[in-house]
């Protein structure tokens, strides 16, 4: 589950990302909402990747990994407003309820 296919922020065409660096530099949650219903989906309005930051280096990680793969990139302060991700298909969602 180290390689997911993500949309590129330049194109939108989806291609394969390795987020194996980014789980070594995150404390916080990973979640994979794209494989939770069972199958994996091609299209839908949804992130392939949301990580819930515990600190504002885990954040600062998510914008540098997001920019060095030039992938698609949200952050919502409000995660259970269930609309918070709906613009980030295929693209890494960076929660950020928790930082204080």
């Amino acid at each position: 589950m180290l390689e997911l296919t993500m949309r590129r922020a330049t194109d939108g065409a989806l291609v394969p990302v390795n987020v194996a660096a980014l789980a070594l530099r995150v404390s916080g949650e990973f979640r994979f909402p794209l494989e939770e219903s069972g199958t994996a989906r091609r299209t839908g309005d949804c992130p392939a990747l949301i990580i819930q930051c515990r600190s504002r280096q885990d954040a600062l990680a998510c914008v540098d990994f997001a920019a060095s793969q030039g992938i698609v990139l949200a952050m919502h302060n409000d995660a259970r407003n269930p609309h918070c991700w709906e613009h980030c298909d295929h693209g890494l969602a960076v929660d950020l309820s928790a930082l204080r």
